[in-house]
């Protein structure tokens, strides 16, 4: 059994399939079976141990973001038992893979003692969040891969209006590719690539520009495209986080170069953040951070519940 985790869902299934290959050697005999995040606990028994007699094909089964590894899902005990019993009896006659996004101050996954289970019984693999320059590596090859072609200038404006998310920017690079193999910023342009793929860089852009409206609306928008109030919070939390790294970097440096390459964080994206923190009183900017941890805790805790934490700190940002 091994257990995938990392910040890039991108190159987890790229680690996936890697490993699927090594051990198929690129041979068809083999079947997919795939779950996302809910599990029916007879339809997974029924997958592990009902295979055909006839069938000589090795069953992988691929678990994605289960909801029982993450205890701030309302799970049930003994169903979550009976789901970590399948795993270990179905390991023998199965290859089994758990894969897991997990970002830096997620907090809206916090491991349960299912996860914890697991990590002592599966081989590990962490996948580390590329940084900016393989970002650029990748990019280009798939571009090229698939026939495409981009000058360096166009793909640095083009990734620069991404967060750093392979599988993201993929998404627009198909869509891109499908009108014309050539990429240029006149297509790009007139591509509308700022989507409902990217509602999350558009609520940090809003932050960083302190429109007390746009926030609201950006917002609404993750709201209405399925994001929860835990999973808003956990990117706001993750964009402080990433604006006190910079913070502390500008005390020593005003090297936009230096930072970014340290942080592993587009330039473009430093130069906001350098910025936002020059029009921003360090006093409240303190605050913030202040804020976001000690609410962390209280939903932790259970003291404060995501949605009203959310409503507290964008009535807190407005205010000031």
């Amino acid at each position: 059994m091994y257990l995938i985790r990392g910040e890039d869902s991108y190159l987890i299934n790229q680690e996936l399939q890697k490993i699927i290959d090594l051990k198929f050697e690129n041979q068809d005999d083999y079947s997919v079976i795939t779950y996302n995040e809910s599990i029916d606990l007879e339809q997974l028994s029924d997958d592990i141990f009902n295979q055909s007699l006839f069938s000589f094909k090795k069953q992988v089964i691929v678990l994605k973001n289960i909801d029982f590894f993450n205890s701030k899902k309302k799970n049930d005990n003994k169903k979550m038992n009976d789901f970590l019993q399948l795993l270990e009896k179905g390991q023998d006659n199965n290859l089994i893979f758990i894969l897991q996004d997990i970002k830096k101050n997620d907090i809206s996954f916090n491991p349960s003692l299912a996860y914890k289970k697991i990590e002592y019984i599966s081989k590990i693999i962490e996948i580390k969040k590329p940084s900016d320059k393989d970002v650029y590596n990748y990019i280009k090859e798939y571009i090229l891969k698939n026939g495409g072609n981009i000058s360096s200038t166009t793909l640095l404006d083009f990734l620069s209006m991404f967060p750093n998310d392979l599988q993201q920017i993929i998404n627009e690079v198909d869509k891109l590719l499908l009108q014309n193999k050539n990429i240029d910023m006149l297509l790009i342009n007139n591509s509308n690539i700022i989507s409902s793929d990217n509602i999350e860089f558009n609520l940090s852009n809003c932050i960083l520009k302190q429109k007390s409206i746009d926030i609201i609306e950006a917002v609404d928008e993750q709201k209405k495209y399925g994001n929860g109030a835990s999973e808003i919070l956990s990117q706001i939390s993750y964009l402080f986080y990433q604006i006190y790294c910079t913070y502390l970097l500008m005390q020593n440096t005003s090297d936009n170069e230096y930072i970014s390459k340290t942080l592993s964080i587009h330039s473009y994206r430093i130069k906001l953040f350098m910025s936002y923190i020059k029009k921003t009183n360090k006093h409240k900017l303190k605050e913030l951070i202040v804020l976001l941890a000690d609410m962390d805790i209280a939903i932790k805790s259970g003291l404060l519940d995501e949605e009203n934490a959310l409503n507290k700190f964008i009535l807190f940002y407005i205010e000031i």
